[in-house]
């Protein structure tokens, strides 16, 4: 912004000015004991001034002025004044973390100059991360570590909620979260610029224990019919969320005919589970099988609704 103010010269008494805005200008002094006389008054100086301010929030910054041999800083309003020769001029001005911004200045004789400078942050290309670390059963929040591996990324730990938050340049990054107690858990993130990505991490403990019950087979039989499909998708969804994990499956029996028969059907049952993974794409390495029959019970076995508790499928985390 360049605008030019008429500057009109001050006179005092006894001399009285001739003309306005004539150059030169010139006086006549009346004293009657000297006669006449006439003064030529210096020129007055050419002044630029102006403010610099941010181009967004129209606050004022402290800047660096530039014109020709001279540089100045602004004032903490971001006012500035400079009196230069006159002539024409490239004028710069710039602040730390904005774009320098010139222009171009005549300045003439006797000339006020107000020259303003709007200028525009740099942009830093940046996006932000936010989410908690969470217990994948029970839901409690834990405190994790989160790391970033291949960058410069220092390892940090989440309060006590489980919270985290983190800028970063935008890219696409390997998350690792690690928690005492719990299996290490990775995932590539996309990081947008601008943006915030607001995800969630759920950790499975070392060594979990999951219970699936609502499998039902038929009277001595490891065969499993297709509608019980839907209540083994938790230990597929949780082998496909982890893939680092192995499981065994484990087989149990409420204590409805011997022993020996109920060990071998469990083992039985235990591996038909395992085939239905293997056939949905699990890697046969990650899993093994185990039957317990009626040996582990965890409800009483003299009612219907015990035996039915007691007939279930475990998955256990065996680690990563």
């Amino acid at each position: 912004m360049v605008t030019l103010i008429k500057r009109l010269k001050g006179t005092s008494p006894p001399y009285i000015s001739v003309g306005e805005r004539v150059t030169p200008s010139w006086s006549f002094n009346l004293s009657c004991a000297r006669g006449f006389s006439f003064y030529r008054h210096p020129p007055l100086p050419p002044i630029i001034s102006g403010i610099v301010v941010d181009a967004e929030t129209r606050e004022p910054l402290t800047s660096t002025i530039i014109l020709a041999d001279t540089v100045i800083k602004t004032d903490t309003m971001g006012n500035y004044s400079i009196q230069p020769t006159p002539g024409s001029f490239i004028m710069r001005a710039s602040s730390e973390g904005y774009i320098p911004q010139a222009r171009n200045v005549v300045i003439e004789p006797e000339q006020e100059l107000l020259v303003s400078f709007e200028l525009e942050k740099v942009h830093i290309p940046m996006a932000q991360i936010a989410g908690k670390v969470i217990d994948r059963m029970s839901k409690i929040p834990i405190v994790a570590e989160i790391s970033f591996p291949e960058t410069d990324v220092v390892p940090f730990l989440t309060d006590e909620t489980g919270v985290f938050k983190l800028k970063l340049p935008p890219d696409t990054y390997i998350v690792k979260i690690n928690a005492e107690g719990y299996i290490p858990y990775a995932t590539p993130v996309l990081l947008k610029d601008g943006e915030i990505l607001l995800k969630d991490f759920y950790l499975l403990k070392q060594y979990e224990k999951i219970s699936v019950r609502g499998i039902y087979f038929a009277e001595g039989s490891a065969d499993i019919d297709s509608m019980y499909y839907p209540v083994l998708n938790e230990g597929l969804k949780l082998l496909r969320e982890y893939p680092n994990i192995k499981m065994e499956i484990r087989g149990h029996t409420d204590n409805v005919g011997s022993a020996e028969t109920n060990l071998a059907l469990s083992r039985a049952r235990a591996e038909s589970v395992m085939n239905f993974f293997i056939k949905m794409g699990i890697e046969p390495s990650r899993l093994r099988t185990s039957g317990y029959g009626e040996t582990k019970p965890t409800a009483r076995n003299d009612t219907e609704e015990g035996r039915t508790q007691n007939r279930r499928i475990e998955f256990y985390i065996l680690g990563g």
